[in-house]
Parts: C-alpha cells; sequence; structure tokens
C-alpha cells in the first residue's frame, strides 16, 4: 500500500513521501525537519510565520495561497486529495529554487530523483492544466 500521484510525480509508500517533503522543507528552513513532526498549526506558524490550516486545506484545497508554497505540500494529506493546477507551478518554482540546498542535504541519489520527479510532475500537470492527484 501507498501513494501513487498522477503526473509521474510520485509512487511509493507514504513513508517515502514523507521524507521527500521533508527534506524539502528542511532545505526551506535551513534546518533539518524529522517526518512525521507534529503538522499542527502552531508547529507550521513556528516555521512560516501564520498560518491557518483547515481540514479543506488537506485535500488541496486552498481559499488563498499561503505566502510559502511549501505549505500546500507540506500541510496535505499523503493519501488523497489533489494540487491545483495554479499551485502545481508555484511548487514547481519553489521546488527548484531550493533544489541548491536540497542538494546538500538529500540522503542519496534516489531521493533526489523522487524530488525531481515530484517538480517534474507538477509542472507536466500545471502545463496540462490538470490537478496533480493523490491516491
Amino acid at each position: 500500500m501507498g501513494l501513487d500521484c498522477s503526473h509521474d510525480a510520485f509512487s511509493g509508500g507514504y513513508a517515502r513521501f514523507n521524507h521527500m517533503r521533508y527534506k524539502i522543507l528542511s532545505a526551506a528552513v535551513g534546518r533539518t525537519i524529522i517526518p512525521f513532526e507534529p503538522k499542527s498549526d502552531k508547529f507550521l506558524a513556528g516555521l512560516f510565520g501564520e498560518c491557518n490550516v483547515t481540514y479543506e486545506n488537506l485535500g488541496g484545497e486552498w481559499k488563498t495561497v499561503p505566502e510559502e508554497p511549501l505549505m500546500i505540500l507540506i500541510a496535505h494529506a499523503d493519501n488523497e486529495g489533489f494540487i491545483t493546477p495554479e499551485h502545481c507551478i508555484l511548487l514547481h518554482n519553489r521546488i527548484l529554487e531550493l533544489m541548491p540546498e536540497i542538494e546538500k542535504i538529500v540522503d542519496d541519489s534516489y531521493q533526489l530523483g523522487l524530488i525531481q520527479a515530484f517538480a517534474a510532475g507538477c509542472l507536466l500537470a500545471h502545463s496540462e492544466g490538470e490537478r496533480l492527484e493523490f491516491r
């Protein structure tokens, strides 16, 4: 059992997906964030400033775009939902911006490949005007 994302963005276990997104998060905040640390509003606010994560956000619905686009990925459920095409391009661009830092902290080439594939899947979903589906 695991997660399959559309647009070849990710296919694998939930733990691997969480490890991937926490590597991206660690690169963004400049310190190691351990997977499965609580994702409460207080925790996320400590990393990104004021935030109010709702149940709808966990599935991919955001009324306003967070100041830090990575919130869309970090707050997202790891087993269902979607990321809109508009949010996909924000995530793609943010991951590319962080790639030099990601390359410094990534564990291995396989993990780096997962991050690159996720960014490419986001770009593909955006370019096709489709949601990136989590299933």
